[in-house]
């Protein structure tokens, strides 16, 4: 019985530990953004997403978000995506 559980804890002390992710978050209208944070926990995904007011003029946010969902086509751009 002991050399099983000290296989187990082998085995265990050799997993990767889970880490947080960190995404850039912030909001801006054309300037660069870079502001690393820590997101929570339950988030898994960095989302970037561009909101056209004019064809010329835009909104970018960067934030943290538990999930991945599809994102309404504004329009002006091309592809309007999400990013991980």
């Amino acid at each position: 019985m002991t050399p099983l559980l000290t296989l187990i804890l082998v085995v265990l002390t050799g997993l990767p530990l889970a880490q947080a992710l960190d995404c850039h978050v912030c909001a801006y209208n054309g300037d660069n953004c870079f502001n690393p944070m820590r997101c929570p926990a339950m988030v898994a995904y960095c989302m970037t997403t561009r909101t056209y007011y004019t064809p010329t003029r835009m909104k970018v946010s960067k934030s943290c978000v538990p999930r991945c969902f599809e994102t309404v086509y504004d329009g002006y751009s091309k592809h309007a995506s999400t990013t991980s």
